[in-house]
C-alpha cells in the first residue's frame, strides 16, 4: 500500500512542479505503431465480461502521444507515438497480421482463449505467433485470465487447452516448463515503482485505476528473471500479475509478450474499477510503452551509425573515435536490458554516467543520439595530424641513418689513430 501512495503522491507532486516551474522537453524519438484489437465475430472471449469496455481502454491508452522520461529536473526526454487502432473482426485480417505483420502490437481481446484460423492446428498457430515476435518484432498483449487456456479452431470451434498452450509458445524461448498459477489468486497485488514511474506518471494516468490488482493467473517471477522489461503488478521476487516479457533470450530485434493476469482491477483505495476497461488499457498502455521507447532507441543507433559512416566517408576521422566508443556502449546496454543483467546494465551506465535517464531504453536512445552529435562534430585532422605516424616513421629512419654515419665515421677515425712501430725500434728489438 505504502508503495501505491508513493506512485500517486510523487504523481501528483511532479504534476505540480511542472506547473510551477516549467520545464524542458528533449525529443529523443518519434515512432508509428499499429495496434490491432482482435475481437472476431462469434469467438468466445473467455475471462472477459464485455469485450466493448475492452476495446474502449485500448482506443484511450492509444490517444497518449508522448512517453517522457526524466534525465537531468528538469529537463525530460520525450518520445512522440503515432498510434493507429483497428479492431479486427474477420478471420482473414486475423491471419495476416499475425501471418505477415512486422513491428506491430495484438491485443487479444478473448482473454483466455486463442483464436486459430482454418489450415492451422492450434500448436501451428502458436508456432506462427511465436515466429512473429522472433522474427517481425510482433507484440502480443495477453489480457486477462490464463493465457492460452482455451484454443477456438475456426472449423470447429473452442477446445480446452491447459498449461500447455501457454507453454508451447514460451518453449520457442526456451521456457517451455513456464505457468501462470499463484496458491492465492484472490489476494491483492499491488504496481511496481518500474511501472509507476516509468508509465503511469509520464503519459497514462489513468493507471490510477488500476493500481491494485487481484493477483489471478501471474507469472512466476524466477521463470523471467533474464527477460523481465517491466514488472507491472507484483514483484519481480515472486510473481508479477502484469509484466513486459522480450520474446527472445538474446536479440534486441524481438518484439515482446504483454502478460496481463488478472481478473479485477483496483483503485488504491481498494474501489473495484471496470475490469475489462482497465485490463485493455493497461496491456495497450505498457506495449505501447515498450514498443515506443524500443523502437526510438534503435531508430537512434541505426541514426548514429549512419552519421559515423558519413564522417568516414568524408575524412572525417578527428573526434570520431569518441563517438564510436559511446555508440558501442548504448548498443551494449539495449542488448544488456534485453537480458535483464543489471551487473552489466550498471557497469555499462557507470561508463558515462552523465547520460542517463529514469528509463533503460531512454538511456540508450540518449546516448546513441550523443554519439551521432559526436559524429556530426568530428572534422578533418590537419596534415600533420593525418601523417603524424609517417613523419614519425620518417624521423625515425632519418635518426637511425644518421647514427650509422657517425657511428661508421668514428669507427674509421679510430683506425687511423693506432700508431704502427718505429723503424728504429724495430733494429732494437733485433739487437
Amino acid at each position: 500500500m505504502l508503495v501505491i501512495l508513493s506512485v500517486i503522491t510523487v504523481g501528483c507532486l511532479l504534476v505540480c512542479v511542472r506547473a510551477a516551474f516549467g520545464y524542458e522537453h528533449v525529443l529523443l524519438g518519434e515512432v508509428d505503431v499499429e495496434v490491432y484489437f482482435v475481437a472476431l465475430d462469434g469467438v468466445s472471449a473467455r475471462g472477459v465480461g464485455n469485450i466493448t469496455n475492452m476495446v474502449d481502454g485500448v482506443f484511450d491508452a492509444s490517444r497518449v502521444n508522448v512517453s517522457s522520461t526524466s534525465i537531468d529536473f528538469p529537463i525530460y526526454g520525450d518520445v512522440r507515438i503515432n498510434t493507429t487502432v483497428t479492431v479486427v473482426h474477420d478471420w482473414n485480417t486475423y491471419r495476416s497480421i499475425v501471418e505477415a505483420g512486422s513491428g506491430i502490437i495484438v491485443v487479444n481481446g478473448h482473454g483466455e482463449t486463442v483464436p486459430v484460423p482454418s489450415g492451422y492446428t492450434r500448436d501451428a498457430w502458436v508456432d506462427k505467433i511465436a515466429e512473429a515476435m522472433l522474427g517481425r518484432n510482433v507484440t502480443w498483449v495477453h489480457t486477462g485470465g490464463y493465457p492460452f487456456n482455451y484454443s477456438y479452431l475456426q472449423e470447429s470451434g473452442e477446445q480446452g487447452w491447459g498449461e500447455e498452450g501457454f507453454q508451447r509458445l514460451m518453449s520457442h524461448v526456451g521456457k517451455g516448463t513456464a505457468t501462470c498459477n499463484h496458491p492465492r489468486p484472490t489476494e491483492i497485488a499491488d504496481m511496481t515503482l518500474d511501472a509507476g514511474f516509468s508509465v503511469f506518471i509520464y503519459g497514462w494516468y489513468d493507471l490510477a485505476n488500476t493500481v491494485r490488482v487481484q493477483k489471478g493467473n501471474p507469472l512466476k517471477s524466477s521463470d523471467f528473471k533474464n527477460c523481465t522489461i517491466l514488472p507491472i503488478w507484483g514483484s519481480e521476487d515472486d510473481y508479477m500479475t502484469g509484466a513486459v516479457i522480450t520474446f527472445a533470450e538474446t536479440s534486441s530485434a524481438s518484439g515482446f509478450y504483454v502478460h496481463i493476469g488478472t481478473n479485477q482491477t483496483y483503485r488504491g483505495n481498494n474501489i473495484p474499477t471496470d475490469r475489462d476497461y482497465y485490463r485493455g488499457y493497461a496491456g495497450s498502455a505498457a506495449a505501447l510503452w515498450a514498443c515506443a521507447w524500443h523502437s526510438a532507441s534503435r531508430d537512434a543507433i541505426s541514426a548514429a551509425n549512419a552519421s559515423i559512416v558519413k564522417a568516414e566517408v568524408e575524412g572525417r576521422t578527428k573526434g570520431l573515435e569518441d563517438a564510436k566508443k559511446l555508440l558501442q556502449n548504448a548498443e551494449e546496454l539495449l542488448e544488456a536490458t534485453h537480458r535483464n543483467d543489471y551487473d552489466e546494465i550498471s557497469r555499462l551506465l557507470d561508463m558515462y554516467y552523465s547520460l542517463d535517464t529514469h528509463n533503460g531504453f531512454g538511456t540508450v536512445a540518449l546516448r546513441a543520439i550523443e554519439a551521432g552529435n559526436l559524429a556530426e562534430k568530428a572534422v578533418q585532422p590537419t596534415f600533420l595530424e593525418a601523417n603524424l605516424l609517417l613523419i614519425t616513421t620518417i624521423l625515425i629512419v632519418a635518426g637511425v641513418a644518421t647514427t650509422a654515419v657517425i657511428v661508421t665515421r668514428h669507427t674509421r677515425n679510430s683506425r687511423k689513430e693506432i700508431v704502427k712501430p718505429s723503424e728504429k725500434n724495430k733494429s732494437s728489438c733485433s739487437n
